[in-house]
């Protein structure tokens, strides 16, 4: 994976984009990374996930089929 093409705050936007996802609502790792402008960075967006501190009041996730975040769709 090419990491100097990412930016330092990348974590952060993950974590701002998932912030604004709805109760109850499911969307894959890959549309947060395609939203974000980073389509083939998916799995960094669920790593960072799996990192996400604890004083973030962040949605718990479930890895699933396609990378999924325990949401439903946007």
């Amino acid at each position: 994976m090419l990491m100097s093409c990412v930016p330092d705050n990348f974590y952060e936007q993950v974590y701002n984009i998932v912030s604004q996802v709805p109760s109850g609502t499911v969307i894959t790792y890959k549309s947060i990374a395609v939203l974000m402008g980073y389509p083939q960075h998916a799995r960094l967006v669920g790593r960072a996930l799996k990192l996400v501190p604890k004083n973030l009041n962040i949605p718990c996730h479930y890895p699933e089929k396609e990378y999924r975040l325990h949401q439903r769709d946007m």
